[in-house]
């Protein structure tokens, strides 16, 4: 037991090593007020407020001049860069940090802490984003083997290798995305503990919410899955509505509208499936399908058991239902 977690404890290191030295290669060529691409100079801005003035500079005249802006509602990748900075200010971080980039035959080109620190943070990132990614793999597939090699191509992959590459939004929600996706996967295997993994896979969603829009990716995974898991399983159970939290703590941190916000596109999915539990309660405790009788003709059409049609019968009600909404929303997509 001993000697297995030394291997996965190395394992992880050299998981982290390789993912933080794929991304550490450009802070070499990085000098003082150098980033790649646009956007990022928004957040470098940010951080540099928050490193300066202790809070980021509200409202923003340098964008959108002489209107002025609001603070970019993603704003977590700054405060990672100005932590990372005052980190510097530590002699044995600072050793570190230096040392994993000697390591890579890496010399930075910043000659000052806060912009080694905003070069610095990304690759800090994306190895703990790998470190991540081999633990939900190894959750899915039960292989240290099979967890381990998924992750070199998690870190060579060129899908995302530019983005996550660079001080923007992407480099700080992709190790929360990840973490929810674990937690979630926990939650399934471990049905004793599933309360809290299901809470704590909401809450690093909440975080991902501040990182990137990308993060709707999980309601869409997650609302896929259980509307599969709703047919298939022998006995539905919605526990994983613990892991909703995040939709009434995004209608607070934007500051947004709870019917349009309820209604928006990326929660369709998981709103159905939450539904269909409802219908499934009523159906199952008021006995209502006994007064649908052509269910079993149906379930002979299918081929089906009589359990799976019925399920099957509460999606095309939902979707029958929900038709004005769909169509709304395709509608809105097609404008």
């Amino acid at each position: 037991m001993k000697l297995g977690k030394i291997l996965e404890f190395f394992l992880a290191f050299i998981i982290f090593l390789l993912g933080f030295g794929s991304k550490a290669f450009v802070v070499a060529n990085l000098g003082d007020l150098n980033l790649v691409g646009p956007d990022p100079y928004l957040f470098y801005r940010y951080a540099k407020n928050l490193y300066d003035y202790g809070k980021i500079i509200t409202p923003d005249c340098l964008r959108y001049y002489p209107l002025c802006s609001s603070i970019d509602p993603y704003t977590l990748i700054a405060y990672f860069g100005y932590i990372n900075a005052v980190l510097l200010n530590n002699p044995l971080y600072y050793l570190i940090i230096i040392s994993l980039l000697k390591t890579f035959n890496v010399v930075p080109a910043a000659t000052n802490l806060f912009d080694l620190g905003i070069h610095t943070i990304v690759p800090i990132l994306f190895g703990i984003s790998a470190i991540i990614f081999y633990f939900l793999a190894k959750s899915i597939f039960e292989d240290k083997i099979k967890a381990f090699l998924l992750s070199l191509f998690f870190i060579a992959s060129p899908a995302i290798t530019f983005r996550v590459a660079i001080f923007e939004k992407e480099a700080a929600a992709t190790p929360f995305i990840l973490l929810s996706l674990l937690f979630y996967v926990l939650a399934i295997k471990y049905p004793k503990r599933s309360k809290l993994f299901y809470l704590l896979s909401g809450l690093s969603t909440i975080v991902a919410m501040k990182a990137w829009g990308g993060w709707i990716i999980i309601p869409m995974v997650v609302g896929f899955y259980e509307l599969v898991r709703f047919i298939l399983d022998s006995r539905p159970k919605p526990t994983f509505v613990l892991s909703l939290i995040y939709i009434p703590a995004g209608i607070l941190l934007f500051n947004a509208n709870p019917v349009s916000y309820l209604l928006s596109f990326k929660f369709l999915l998981i709103e159905a499936v939450v539904a269909l539990h409802i219908m499934y309660y009523l159906f199952t405790r008021f006995g209502l399908y006994e007064k649908v009788p052509y269910i079993k003709s149906l379930s002979k059409l299918l081929r089906l058991d009589l359990e799976t049609t019925r399920r099957i019968f509460l999606i095309l009600l939902l979707f029958i239902i929900a038709l004005p909404i769909i169509v709304d929303k395709i509608w809105f997509l097609l404008s």
